[in-house]
This record gives C-alpha cells, sequence and structure tokens, in this order.
C-alpha cells in the first residue's frame, strides 16, 4: 500500500522489459515475478502524485503488468495525480505511454487526474493512458480526469487547472 506518497523524477532506464518500464513504479506480479515487494495482488495507490518521472518506454510513470494471462491480480488508483511524465520510445521500444500502462490483470482508477504526460508515439489520451480492458485484462473507472478521453464513463475531460470541478482556477 502507497499512501501519499510524491513519486517524482525518477527514471527507468535499461536494456530489457523489466528494466526499462514505469520511470516511477513498475508493478508486475504473477509466474513468481514482482517487482513491487511481493505479490502485485492487493497493489493500493492512495493520495498519490507521480510527477515528472521518465522511462525509456512502456510508462513514464506507472507500468502495471501481472506478466501471465492465468495470472490474477488487482492494482488500485485513487484519488492520484499524474503529470509531466514522459516516456521516450524508440525504434526497438514501440508502444510508450506517458502516465499509466494497464497490460494484465484488473485495474481499478478512481478520482484521478491523469493530465500533461507525453511519450513520442501517440495522440493526447494515449500519452496519459493505455488500459486493456479485454479478456486478459479489465478496468473499472469512475470520477476520473483523463485529458482527451470521453469515453461515456463519469469522466472530465476538462482541465484540472481551470476547471470549477477542482476547486478553483490557475491563479488562485
Amino acid at each position: 500500500m502507497f499512501t501519499r506518497c510524491t513519486f517524482q523524477w525518477n527514471q527507468a532506464q535499461g536494456t530489457s522489459e523489466e528494466d526499462y518500464g514505469g520511470g516511477a513504479v513498475r508493478v508486475a506480479g504473477g509466474e513468481g515475478n514482482a517487482e513491487v515487494s511481493g505479490a502485485a495482488d492487493g497493489t493500493l495507490f492512495a493520495n498519490c502524485r507521480f510527477i515528472g518521472n521518465q522511462a525509456v518506454d512502456l510508462a513514464g510513470a506507472l507500468d502495471i503488468d501481472c506478466l501471465a494471462e492465468t495470472a490474477s491480480c488487482t492494482v488500485r488508483v485513487v484519488n492520484c495525480t499524474f503529470t509531466q511524465n514522459h516516456a521516450t520510445g524508440d525504434a526497438q521500444h514501440a508502444g510508450s505511454i506517458g502516465g499509466i500502462r494497464h497490460e494484465l490483470g484488473t485495474l481499478v482508477l478512481k478520482n484521478t487526474i491523469l493530465w500533461g504526460n507525453t511519450d513520442t508515439d501517440g495522440d493526447t489520451t494515449t500519452q496519459q493512458a493505455r488500459f486493456r480492458d479485454d479478456g486478459d485484462g479489465s478496468i473499472t473507472r469512475a470520477y476520473d480526469c483523463v485529458e482527451g478521453l470521453d469515453d461515456g464513463v463519469i469522466n472530465s475531460v476538462d482541465s484540472p487547472a481551470v476547471s470549477p470541478r477542482y476547486g478553483r482556477s490557475v491563479g488562485d
């Protein structure tokens, strides 16, 4: 469990997937593998900030991958902010995401802001997050604010810096 943490200015630079994913944190599990101590199942990030982290690939801030399609893990991200994270990507490591990459397992994303993250591959929405929602991965989202995403889920596409939904505007 990570509560009231700030993950800032971290870098993941390596030559293998285990080394270069998740500039701040890589949550992985299944088949005996886990980068977060113990099993990934039940990992919680609450009231955390991910700011200015970088990775060669996968995710500039948070990389979630249960590693095995048979693995069962749930990661919850609640009341967190992801901003100014970056994934560089290159010809060998295509598919980078600036904010959160969710590959396998279950992701619960609630009341979380993903805004101003960048990568070298995508449009505004995919720079914030890539969610896998199929037989191998699922996501539950509510009350989040993801830059560029307006998909019918209770969600805001307003900038958190200028929207009255977030209590103040820039300069207040």
